[in-house]
This record gives structure tokens, sequence and C-alpha cells, in this order.
């Protein structure tokens, strides 16, 4: 089963303010609960690691060096937590985990660079930044943005509208989905999971 991935996560306010907070990060952790439901099997695991790897792309644009995954060891109401380990050329590690052993969605990045540590629920619209530039005296901000997810699709239409009227690279927008689509394979074959799961 193919899924064809959008450029939706990167649209989302909170993802935005994110890139303005992060410079260099040693490490982002993503982690996607969602909800079980009938449409289980590769196309569910494409679709959450296609958002992941949208919001990671967009925060961390360095081509991959190397994946690691694992997958379907304990199968779990038909479905198996998918996890995965990405190594960027620019020194960035990222680490996801998709499971959908849970009652309600859940989408979260925490991120951790020089001097700071942030925390964001993508779901909640939430941040909290702890900053170490003195050690003896971290500071906490926690920043709260308007929920405005469904204006996403406004967004990519805006997005479209410029490609049609030349305004903006549509070359861009391809290569990006390319990438997304390569990685949610390569991780879905790596993990074992598009040849145990239907």
């Amino acid at each position: 089963t193919s899924v064809l991935p959008v450029l939706q996560e990167r649209t989302d306010p909170l993802i935005k303010y994110l890139a303005q907070l992060i410079g260099h990060p040693a490490l982002l952790e993503f982690r996607l609960m969602v909800p079980g439901s009938k449409n289980k099997g590769k196309k569910l695991i494409t679709e959450e690691i296609s958002r992941i790897a949208d919001a990671m792309f967009f925060l961390c644009p360095s081509n991959i060096r190397k994946i690691y995954a694992s997958g379907p060891v304990a199968l779990i109401n038909g479905n198996s937590p998918v996890s995965a380990r990405i190594e960027f050329e620019n020194g960035t590690v990222c680490g996801l985990l998709i499971s959908d052993v849970t009652a309600i969605e859940h989408f979260t990045v925490e991120i951790f660079q020089c001097n700071s540590r942030i925390k964001a629920d993508i779901t909640g619209s939430s941040i909290e930044m702890v900053t170490t530039g003195d050690p003896d005296n971290p500071v906490t901000t926690k920043i709260n943005l308007p929920q405005s997810r469904s204006g996403r699709l406004f967004d990519e239409l805006e997005l479209f509208i410029q490609s049609i009227n030349g305004t903006r690279d549509s070359g861009y927008d391809v290569y990006q989905l390319y990438r997304i689509a390569e990685l949610g394979m390569r991780i879905g074959h790596k993990s074992g999971y598009f040849q145990d799961n239907g």
C-alpha cells in the first residue's frame, strides 16, 4: 500500500515557531501516539512516519547519513510500535517512536541543543523551554500557541497557488515530498514492518 505524503506538519504554527528557537540541535526525539483503528498495517505506519518526517526535515534540513529501525517484535492489537534512529550529515540525531497503543492522539518532540532543552506538545500547541546559560540558575519558559491546526489546509492551498503562479519553486516541494516518501519506505522495510504486516 502506498500513501502520498503531504507537506502538512511544516505549516503548523508550533512547528514554524520551533524552527525559530533552534539552531543546531544535537538530538530531536519525536513521539507520535495514534488511536488504533481498522486502518492498520502499512498504510497507517506510512502516514504517521510521513507526519514526523515532514516536521523533522523542516526542523533539520540536512541530508540523512544512516537509518536504524526496529519494528514488530511483539504485536499489540495487530499493530506494533515502530522506532527509528536517524543520523544526519550535520551531526544531528533524530529518534522517532510511533504506536497505536493509546486512546487519544499525542504528538510531541523534545529537542536538545547547546544550553537548552525544548519540549513541545504539538497536539496541545504548547512549548516548554529550559535554558542553562547559567548552570546554577536554569530558566524555564512556557509558551502556549493558539490551536489552529485546521488552518494548515489553507497554508497548503496557498503553497499550491504560489507554485502555479510561479512565485514559489514547486521543485522544492516535490523534492521534500520525495524525501518524506523515501524515508517512510526505508523505515518500513528496515523495521521489518512491511514484510510482516499487511
